[in-house]
């Protein structure tokens, strides 16, 4: 009967039959390439309504594979428009309003999804950024004021446009 060995980490078990000496150094240095480092900063995108999904700032750069950089956009930084994201995803289904939450979660700013969309986001200082374009933002200034650039970012949420769900006042 053949040995089986497993060794547990914190992200991932793996278990090996009739391991061979140095087989468990080979799998910890692959994975290691593999996984999302502990500390590493995530954008989570939500739709909203279960859809989740989350990129680290390596698995973000890697979207250059399929996504086109986001116009203006210079240098090696991987930087894409946030409607580009969301459909690479999966998550682009109907919703009138986006939430952006920065800071693991403590502030949160929203506005009109049509026009947030238009706003690139990349990896950078620790974190990832989020900077809605002048142009985008042309004519409807003070209803995305507040998202202009924003540091820090670790959430998209798509949602319907607060009030819409009591529907219109009597």
């Amino acid at each position: 009967m053949a040995e089986t060995s497993w060794r547990r980490d914190s992200r991932v078990d793996v278990i090996l039959k009739d391991p061979e000496e140095g087989d468990f150094l080979e799998w910890e240095e692959a994975l290691g390439d593999a996984l999302v480092p502990a500390d590493a900063p995530l954008l989570t995108l939500e739709d909203g309504t279960g859809a989740v999904r989350a990129y680290d700032p390596r698995g973000f750069s890697a979207l250059s594979k399929t996504l086109p950089k986001a116009p203006g956009s210079q240098g090696p930084a991987a930087a894409f428009r946030l409607g580009d994201i969301l459909a690479h995803a999966g998550l682009a289904r109907a919703a009138d309003w986006m939430w952006l939450v920065m800071d693991s979660g403590l502030f949160g700013v929203g506005g009109p999804r049509h026009i947030l969309e238009k706003g690139v986001v990349f990896p950078g200082g620790g974190g990832f950024r989020y900077v809605l374009p002048d142009e985008a933002a042309r004519g409807v200034e003070d209803e995305v004021d507040a998202c202009r650039d924003l540091v820090n970012v670790c959430g998209v949420r798509l949602a319907d446009a607060p009030g819409a769900a009591e529907g219109d006042p009597a």
